[in-house]
Parts: structure tokens; C-alpha cells; sequence
């Protein structure tokens, strides 16, 4: 039998080694350090860091790179910009003989909003003699729907405004796009004009009984006509447009496809009724057709333009 002594003596040697073995345990623990912007904390357990980072707020400097002060250029005097506007050069992004010229504008006006800026534009641009327009020539000749109430124009050879992508940006900030139109230089279709046929006249985009669009900057000849059983006849001399016979023609071999007509052999229909027989322009029972024969005036070309239609 072992004495009360021993006993205790065991019983402290076993707390003893359970305390060190303890603490052994706690010094094997990872030391952790996180970071957390810049300042260092040490924990227990498993290790982890992370880095914060500050954004500088969204200004019109940052967001129009290389903009100034907002300016429609020499032929753009009377187009307004909002309260602090800035905005790169005109960009160009087409041109041609004949055709509008049109620039791209990247601008941003500070302290605002989106519709505050189309709102602007909507009030502010009809301030200044611009009327709402619902087509624009997006390709510099047809006149292609607008989709929206933010296209104006002005001036009897038009200049046209497009406010485009107008958005919020941060900060207040608005980033928007303004597309430019500049005409071609007129037709000066009275040159040796003297029955005074384009006395008074005006611009037009569209020859409505063949429904087709016309070259940019036309005015009306002489028109004639006539109907019988089987067909109707319209034909129109002397139309004057801006360009030359090169513009005239690829006008037409372009646009005539956007509204609807084909090139080829005319359905039977008209075939027999217009007595035409090679390939023609052709849209449901009309047939359309233009020839450049009238010359040349200073900045434009005379031609002339025909359509039949089958009864």
C-alpha cells in the first residue's frame, strides 16, 4: 500500500506536466498579421490580409479626356452647351461629294442629370430658331427615321443637331454625344434658269407619287403626265441636286433599296403595261427610273426621273 505522500507527490508531478503540456500547445499557435490600410494587428489563428484602395471621384476632366471648354466650332455658333460643359473637337465621321458632313462630339456637363440635359437641349435649342425634325441623314443622304424628340434642324440648306447617349455618369457628371450635320455646298440650280423654274422653291427629300427619297439638297423641274387604261405615267425634267451625275446615281443604286424596291425583271404586270422589257427598278406595280442628262450647274447636276405604275 503506498503512503498519502507518494500519492500526492504523483498526483502534482501530473498537473504539473499537464500544465506544460498546455502551454507547449499555445506556443505552436500561428501568429497572424493583417493589414488593414497600412496598420498592422496580430491575432490568433489562421493568417489573412487585405489592402484597401480609394477611387478618386468621376470628374468631366476624367471623363471627356482632352475636352475644353464646350464649342460647336465655326459652322455651330448657335448651339448652347449646359452650365460648365466641356467637350473634345468635332470628330469627323463621314463626308462625300454631294452629301452632308458629319462630326462627332463626345461632351459632359458637371452638376446634372440625364434628362436634365435632354430637357436643356429640348427647351433650349428651339430658343435659338433649331426646330424639332423627325428624320435625320444618318449616311450624309437619306433621310432615316430619328427614333426620338432629340433631332433638330435649321436653315433652308439644313443643318441638323442630334443629342445622343446623354447618361449619368457619377458624380453628378453627364457624358453625352452631339452629332453634327453639315450640308453640301447648294446647288446654284438658277444658273441660266431664265423661266424661273426654281423661283421659290424648297428642299425637298422625297418624290411622293413613286414614293422614293431624293438626293440631298433637290429641287423641282418641270413635271408632266398622263394616264390611260392600263397605266399611269409621271415623269419630272430639269430637278437640280447638290453634287454631280456620280452622287445622283450612287444615291439612287443605294437608297432605292432601303424603301423597298428591286432591280431586275419587272413583273409581268408592268412589263406589259409600261412596255419595258430589261431590268428595271420596280416596287409592288411601280417602276421608277431617273436619268442624268441636264448638265451641270455651279455645286450641283441636272437630271431627270420617270415613274409607271400598272392599273
Amino acid at each position: 500500500m503506498r503512503s498519502p505522500h507518494l500519492l500526492k507527490a504523483i498526483f502534482a508531478l501530473l498537473a504539473m506536466a499537464g500544465v506544460l503540456m498546455a502551454c507547449s500547445l499555445g506556443d505552436s499557435t500561428t501568429t497572424v498579421t493583417s493589414t488593414t490600410g497600412g496598420v498592422s494587428s496580430s491575432t490568433g489563428g489562421s493568417s489573412s490580409s487585405s489592402t484597401s484602395t480609394s477611387t478618386a471621384p468621376a470628374t468631366c476632366a476624367s471623363l471627356v479626356p482632352g475636352g475644353s471648354a464646350a464649342s460647336g466650332g465655326s459652322s455651330f455658333t448657335d448651339i448652347v452647351y449646359p452650365t460648365g460643359a466641356i467637350a473634345t473637337g468635332l470628330v469627323l465621321h463621314h463626308s462625300g461629294t454631294g452629301q452632308w458632313t458629319i462630326y462627332l462630339q463626345n461632351a459632359c456637363a458637371p452638376g446634372t442629370t440625364a434628362s436634365a440635359v435632354r430637357a436643356f437641349y429640348a427647351t433650349q435649342l428651339p430658343a435659338h430658331g433649331w426646330a424639332y425634325t423627325p428624320t435625320l441623314p444618318f449616311d450624309g443622304s437619306y433621310q432615316a427615321p430619328c427614333g426620338d424628340a432629340y433631332c433638330w434642324g435649321k436653315d433652308a440648306a439644313p443643318r441638323y443637331v442630334g443629342l445622343e447617349g446623354a447618361i449619368d455618369a457619377g458624380g453628378g457628371n453627364v457624358t453625352f454625344t452631339l452629332r453634327l450635320f453639315v450640308p453640301p455646298p447648294a446647288p446654284n440650280c438658277s444658273a441660266g434658269d431664265t423661266l424661273g423654274i426654281y423661283s421659290g422653291k424648297t428642299y425637298q427629300s422625297t418624290w411622293d407619287e413613286a414614293h422614293v427619297p431624293l438626293p440631298p439638297l433637290t429641287l423641282y423641274g418641270i413635271g408632266d403626265g398622263y394616264s390611260n387604261s392600263t397605266s399611269s405615267h409621271d415623269t419630272v425634267v430639269g430637278m437640280c441636286s447638290a453634287g454631280n451625275a456620280a452622287s445622283v446615281n450612287t444615291f439612287f443604286n443605294t437608297e432605292l433599296p432601303r424603301v423597298g424596291y428591286t432591280h431586275g425583271s419587272p413583273p409581268v404586270a408592268i412589263a406589259t403595261a409600261c412596255m419595258v422589257t430589261s431590268p428595271v427598278w420596280y416596287k409592288g406595280n411601280t417602276m421608277f427610273s431617273w436619268t442624268v442628262v441636264g448638265g451641270t450647274v455651279p455645286n450641283g447636276i441636272i437630271w431627270q426621273m420617270s415613274e409607271c405604275t400598272a392599273i
